[in-house]
């Protein structure tokens, strides 16, 4: 009985749970997060032979070399990886509950694991994730004093998600106060690695800068958001109950004039507020446009502050009859909001379609280019024995360097913000080299397969549109 008992317990229950729905997501996914995990995914793939990938802005250098080796062995072995981040992210929060000498600390393991958008994106290979371990790490290590290992791991979150070094800064304050001076240059240690490998490839010391001025001046490709977007859906990024125990925290907090919590609170607003102002239409400062994974980042911080909360709330409510079960209640709700709002990701329609193009244009025994800016060509020739480097971006010099080239031709990416706007589809579709070969339709997107054939005999057969 008592080893039934022992069994039960609640992180034993609440990680039984995490590894099957897991389990259950991952087999069920064909595909990739519905925005930017399928070229996050190539470009891990290709980053061993092509490094200089990784020193990319919107690649995130750190990111990349953490997902470098699974994607080697496909998708499903980086969600497996990823998932297994997300388990450690859960277990370290946990130790960071126990640090901090919070009550109830086995219902971590509900309250930071069962968060929608972390939920979301812990089998997936986007930057967000190691960014979080990170985070979390190095706040465990401040705890235990290693401050070292605290500062040189907050660093590496800059390699991730740079706007979320401001922990390895609230990190460095305390350090520098208690004269710890040989662990202060860890705090430069991710972003001087990034630095030094860009310099190398580029042989520029000025390219990371410049690529970072280039990147934050991208305009929306959609409008902004709200000044209060972030606040409106607090409760589908956390979880319902988790914002109201962060609530309850807070509002103990300022009753008591005593925040126990307060590097991690502190995080969390920056966060909540940098992002914000990133996505504001009326701010109109980055090509943000408020995707609710990028405060999956503070998510195991949200996790301890609502472990506060319910420490004060069980506090509050001892004496009540069964007030021993509310935690399981609790729990039970969250479980009950957080699973049915996450689902397995699938390839969507377009994604699909771009595939199946590609490899219809690949199947030519020629090894003729194929000019694409949508990741998915990349992924179609992955796993099928042909050479990814056939990919080559569809830009109007690559365009016309080549007598004969195919051309996969989206309406989404080939000719945007995030790819070029030089080459249109009208002059492409006016070109009399231009021969159409197919097209599919998908809801209000559409993408072509032509080929350009400046020598005879022309190498494909044709159909007019």
């Amino acid at each position: 009985m008592k080893k039934i008992v022992s069994f039960l317990r609640p992180e034993i229950v609440a990680i039984l749970i995490l590894v099957g729905f897991e389990t259950y997501l991952i087999a069920s996914s064909d595909g990739f997060y519905y925005i930017d995990e399928g070229a996050h995914f190539v470009d891990d793939y290709q980053a061993l032979q092509h490094p200089s990938i990784s020193i990319g802005v919107w690649q995130r250098f750190g990111s990349v070399w953490v997902f470098a080796l699974p994607a080697q062995c496909g998708p499903v072995t980086v969600k497996v990886f990823a998932s297994l981040l997300f388990l450690l992210v859960i277990f370290v929060t946990y130790k960071v509950a126990e640090l901090e000498q919070l009550p109830y600390k086995e219902w971590i393991f509900v309250l930071a694991g069962f968060q929608p958008v972390l939920l979301d994106i812990s089998f997936t290979c986007l930057a967000e994730l190691p960014a979080t371990l990170f985070l979390i790490l190095a706040y465990y290590f401040y705890k235990r004093s290693d401050w070292k290992l605290s500062l040189g791991v907050a660093s590496l979150v800059f390699t991730c998600r740079y706007e979320m070094s401001f922990l390895a800064i609230l990190l460095f304050i305390p350090a520098w106060r208690q004269r710890r001076f040989r662990a202060l240059p860890y705090v430069l240690v991710g972003p001087v690695l990034w630095y030094a490998f860009s310099w190398m490839w580029t042989g520029d010391p000025t390219w990371l800068e410049k690529q970072f001025v280039s990147f934050g001046s991208i305009p929306k490709f959609i409008e902004g958001t709200s000044l209060v977007h972030y606040i409106v859906h607090s409760a589908q990024i956390f979880g319902t109950l988790q914002v109201w125990l962060v609530i309850a925290s807070l509002f103990v907090a300022a009753y008591s004039q005593r925040i126990r919590l307060i590097i991690p609170l502190l995080t969390v607003i920056w966060c909540v507020l940098f992002n914000t102002l990133a996505s504001a239409k009326v701010v109109n400062w980055t090509p943000s446009v408020g995707d609710f994974r990028y405060l999956a980042t503070v998510g195991p911080f949200v996790g301890l502050l609502a472990l506060d909360g319910l420490s004060h709330l069980m506090e509050l409510i001892h004496n009540v009859p069964f007030s021993r079960f509310v935690p399981v209640l609790l729990a039970l709700v969250i479980v009950f909001e957080t699973i049915p709002a996450v689902h397995p990701h699938q390839m969507n329609a377009l994604d699909s379609a771009v595939v199946v193009l590609t490899r219809k244009a690949a199947s030519d025994s020629a090894d003729i280019p194929i000019l694409s800016n949508h990741w998915a060509s990349r992924f179609a020739l992955i796993n099928q024995n042909k050479k990814i480097e056939r990919i080559q971006p569809l830009r109007k010099e690559n365009y016309l360097k080549d007598s004969t080239a195919f051309i996969v031709w989206d309406s989404e990416i080939a000719n945007s913000v995030f790819s070029q706007q030089e080459l249109t589809y009208e002059y492409v579709r006016n070109d009399s080299a231009v021969k159409f070969v197919d097209s599919t339709n998908v809801r209000f997107a559409w993408v072509s397969l032509l080929v350009r054939n400046t020598s005879k005999p022309r190498l494909v057969s044709s159909r007019q549109q």
